[in-house]
């Protein structure tokens, strides 16, 4: 993986009504998350972009990207062509991670030098760290926790506790949570309480109400799914839509 071409680098606030929806480029987006409030969305769903983050949107993809606009995305940003492309969305921790940490931190400082050369440098050093050590990383993921994910996958529309994962997979609520958070760093109820949420915006989207995604998903009441979303996006479903509509008209 090596950068061929930087045509874009640079750091600062996102400008008044930033939507970009439905984008399809050639190059790669590469964001690094240091505070505000946006969202990812493609076909499978939406994401929260947190905060020490590295992003790296696909290429020759739809996606859409946005932000809250009462709290702008501040970000650094490159637009890099990469030799191969980058296929599929990138999301890497940064904060736990010391040598992006370093990297990213040297990256900051000379961005906004327009010196694409030595961006490029820093951005090769990411990309060898993503692609050689979080490769070797991922080949090594327990079986049970990766057979553990891919059932809450398949399952989000169904209710899930570490009661049912128990008997299902025949470990102890203790191990699977365990294997799990050793693997994915967070727990299997974390994973799959936040991929309803993800999924609970693709629904708001087609016009769904709280009270029928709160059934859909398998939340007690409305009011707990309006809960667990504020809680993880900031906004209620209601305030939520609002946001977007106003960013549409």
């Amino acid at each position: 993986m090596k950068v061929i071409n930087i045509s874009r680098a640079d750091e600062g606030y996102t400008h008044k009504n930033w939507f970009y929806k439905n984008i399809y480029v050639n190059f790669s987006m590469i964001y690094y998350i240091i505070d505000g409030t946006a969202y990812y969305n493609d076909e499978k769903g939406t994401i929260l972009l947190k905060k020490n983050h590295i992003y790296i949107f696909p290429v020759k993809k739809t996606f859409t990207l946005y932000d809250n606009p009462n709290n702008q995305l501040y970000h650094t940003y490159i637009h890099a062509t990469t030799s191969p492309s980058i296929n599929s969305l990138i999301e890497i921790d940064v904060e736990n991670t010391p040598f992006l940490k370093d990297t990213i931190s040297l990256l900051r400082k000379y961005i906004s030098t327009a010196d694409y050369n030595l961006v490029a440098n820093f951005v090769n050093l990411i990309l060898y760290y993503i692609f050689t050590e979080k490769a070797i990383e991922s080949n090594t993921k327990n079986p049970i926790a990766i057979e553990l994910k891919k059932y809450i996958d398949e399952n989000i529309n169904k209710k899930i506790n570490l009661e049912n994962l128990n008997k299902k997979f025949s470990y102890s609520k203790a191990h699977l949570n365990r294997i799990f958070k050793k693997n994915f760093n967070k727990s299997p109820i974390e994973y799959y309480n936040d991929k309803r949420l993800e999924l609970s915006i693709k629904y708001l989207l087609e016009n769904k109400s709280s009270k029928d995604i709160s059934i859909m998903l398998n939340y007690a009441t409305p009011a707990a799914y309006s809960n667990a979303f504020k809680m993880k996006y900031g906004l209620s479903p209601c305030r939520y839509m609002e946001t977007i509509e106003k960013i549409n008209n």
